[in-house]
């Protein structure tokens, strides 16, 4: 039921990111400025949170400290100034696309993973896929608009893996991004806004306020805080990839932008990508008078199959980020089977005899 809700609220997400993408292509012909969307984004959600802010600076003066800059930059200002900016100089479809369809990647290599062929094999779709956009897509993209967008990605891949290591609610976690970029964003907009001089439209300030600062800066945060905990961050990260199908299907009706060739070829690659990363892995059925146990390494982060109860301790690889923060570290191990049948994670060192 914990991984069923925790994929509806990837779900959410991911729809949410679409939004963000087309969101970052419509600012440039709006009447906001890129410090007038940064005030949006996070001054709204952080006096929407505003009742949680004691407990979150409670809970954040126990945090691992590495862990907050790594979140207040990978999904606060910097990690949206950087997204303007590739948007900026490129299209909407390829912020949709670029963005988080790199995160996955960058996910892999920042948590240290150790990955099967069959999974490298996938990841390489989700390259090709975004390779095939950046060569052979229409108007060309400016090398600077893609690297721009390769940070941006790189950004948040830092963010999930960094939001593991906190043991922080959803809720917590956007009022931690929204405090710190609050203060930056508004000093941001001093130098150039149109809501300040007058000029902003108040259909594009409710506008990008709801999609920014209530859909992305308080929906979306709670709901990708929520589905790393329930289903991973790599779980998270690839389903994530997911979203630049949608931004292209959203993009018809709203810019009529028809993806072509390229742009198909390259979700198509995507899509499989995302479906090869998350097959869940099957273990084979052991034979009669056989070692029920198989020869392979078992990744606890990757499998939820009734077999994992077969593996010995030695074949049990636990991943970083399936770390519970009530065991950090490597100090867990894996006990006898207990009355319900299953293994259990126990703190400390191995239990003697």
């Amino acid at each position: 039921m914990k991984s069923r809700i925790g994929l509806a609220a990837m779900l959410v997400t991911v729809t949410v990111w679409a939004a963000f993408a087309l969101s970052i292509r419509g600012v440039a012909s709006s009447s906001l400025t890129q410090g007038d969307l940064a005030v949006l984004r996070f001054t709204i959600p952080a006096l929407v949170l505003l009742p949680w802010l004691p407990r979150t600076i409670r809970k954040c003066r126990t945090a691992p400290l590495p862990a907050l800059p790594v979140i207040a930059l990978g999904a606060g200002l910097p990690h949206l100034l950087v997204s303007e900016a590739g948007g900026a100089m490129t299209t909407a479809p390829l912020v949709g696309l670029v963005i988080p369809g790199t995160v996955p990647l960058f996910v892999s290599i920042f948590a240290r993973k150790r990955l099967s062929k069959a999974k490298i094999a996938a990841l390489g779709l989700i390259i090709t896929g975004v390779a095939v956009t950046l060569l052979f897509g229409p108007n060309g993209a400016p090398a600077g608009g893609v690297a721009f967008l390769l940070a941006a990605g790189a950004l948040w891949s830092a963010y999930t893996v960094a939001l593991r290591r906190l043991d922080l609610e959803p809720v917590e976690v956007a009022v931690l991004i929204s405090g710190i970029s609050m203060p930056f964003a508004i000093a941001a907009s001093l130098l150039d806004s149109n809501i300040l001089r007058g000029n902003a439209t108040l259909h594009d300030i409710v506008t990008f306020g709801l999609i920014q600062g209530i859909a992305v800066g308080v929906l979306s945060t709670l709901c990708y805080s929520f589905a790393v905990r329930r289903i991973g961050s790599a779980t998270a990260a690839t389903l994530g990839a997911l979203s630049p199908g949608l931004t292209a299907i959203l993009a018809i009706p709203l810019f009529g932008e028809i993806p072509d060739g390229p742009m198909t070829v390259s979700l198509v690659l995507i899509v499989a990508g995302v479906i090869a990363l998350n097959a869940p892995i099957r273990v084979p059925e052991a034979p009669a008078g056989g070692d029920p146990v198989p020869d392979q390494p078992l990744e606890l982060g990757e499998i939820r199959e009734p077999a994992l109860l077969l593996a010995r301790p030695e074949q049990v690889t636990v991943q970083p980020d399936v770390e519970d923060p009530a065991c950090p570290g490597d100090q867990r191990d894996l006990a006898e089977l207990d009355g319900e049948g299953g293994q259990q994670f126990l703190c400390g060192p191995p239990r003697t005899q």
